[in-house]
C-alpha cells in the first residue's frame, strides 16, 4: 500500500512516510505550516467578522465593490484556479468552498444545474479549506487531481461525500475517477497548492469573507447557500444574464 504523503499532518505515522522515501524534518516542517495556517485563518475570520454582517443577506456592499473591481484579475482570471463548466464562458461566478461544508456540498448539484442551463457560465473555484486538517488534504487533493485534468470529477466526488472527506474518502475517489495516485501524492507536495490557499486567504480578507459557500457575482459579494433560482435571479438582477 503506497503511504499518503506527511504534509497534511494526517494519515500514516513517520514510520510509513520514511519507507515512502521522505525525511522526518518533512513532517515537522509541514506541522508547523499546518498550524500557522489555523493560526491565520482564525485571526483573518475574526478580523473578517465585523465585514461581512452587511454581507449576509445578500446586499452588494460598496466597499465590497471597490474591492472586486481592484481584484478582478485575481479573482476572474487566475490561471491557477480550477475552472467548472465553460472555460471560456463570458459570464464568470467565483466561488470560496470547503469539502467539509455541508452547505457548499447543498450547493454543489444547484451550480452543476446552474452550468447545465446555461453554458455560457463558468465557474472558479478557490479552495479555501476553513474547517481543519482534512479540508486542508481534500483542497489539495483536489488541486492535485487539477494537474491531471480531472479537477471537476473529483470536485464532484468529493462534494458528494458522505461524513468527513478523510484520507479513505479521498483515495476512493481519487481511484474513481482514475487518478495516478503516486503522481497525486506528490503533486500535493507542491508550493503552487499552497500558494492557492494563500491567495483565497488573502482574496477572502479583502473582500470581507468570514464562512463558506460565499460567491462573487458582478459586483456582489454573497455568503451563503444559493439555490439555482437564486443564483439565476442575482445573475439577471445585476444584467449578467437572462433567465430562462
Amino acid at each position: 500500500m503506497t503511504a499518503w504523503p506527511a504534509r497534511m499532518g494526517v494519515g500514516p505515522d513517520l514510520t510509513m512516510v520514511l519507507a515512502a522515501g521522505r525525511g522526518p524534518c518533512d513532517a515537522g516542517a509541514i506541522k508547523e505550516l499546518i498550524m500557522l495556517r489555523a493560526l491565520s485563518l482564525f485571526l483573518l475570520l475574526a478580523c473578517a467578522g465585523g465585514a461581512v454582517a452587511g454581507l449576509w443577506g445578500g446586499s452588494p456592499e460598496p466597499d465590497a465593490k471597490v474591492a472586486i473591481s481592484g481584484l478582478s484579475q485575481q479573482l476572474f482570471n487566475d490561471p491557477d484556479a480550477p475552472v467548472i463548466g465553460n472555460p471560456h464562458g463570458t459570464i464568470t461566478i467565483v466561488e470560496f468552498t470547503d469539502y467539509n461544508c455541508s452547505y457548499c456540498r447543498k450547493n454543489a448539484p444547484e451550480l452543476d444545474a446552474l452550468l447545465s442551463a446555461h453554458p455560457e457560465l463558468r465557474l472558479v473555484i478557490r479552495e479555501w479549506p476553513i474547517f481543519g486538517e482534512e479540508s486542508t488534504l481534500a483542497a489539495a487533493a483536489a488541486l492535485a487531481a487539477q494537474k491531471q485534468g480531472k479537477y471537476p470529477e473529483f470536485h464532484a466526488l468529493l462534494m458528494a461525500t458522505y461524513g468527513p472527506t478523510s484520507e479513505p474518502a479521498i483515495r476512493r475517489a481519487a481511484l474513481a475517477v482514475g487518478l495516478d495516485l503516486p503522481q497525486m501524492m506528490q503533486d500535493i507536495d507542491s508550493p503552487e497548492i499552497y500558494a492557492h490557499f494563500e491567495r483565497s486567504d488573502f482574496l477572502a480578507e479583502a473582500l470581507g469573507i468570514a464562512g463558506t459557500p460565499s460567491f462573487v457575482i458582478g459586483d456582489r459579494v454573497i455568503f451563503g447557500y444559493l439555490g439555482r433560482g437564486d443564483l439565476e435571479e442575482i445573475l439577471s438582477d445585476g444584467g449578467l444574464l437572462t433567465k430562462k
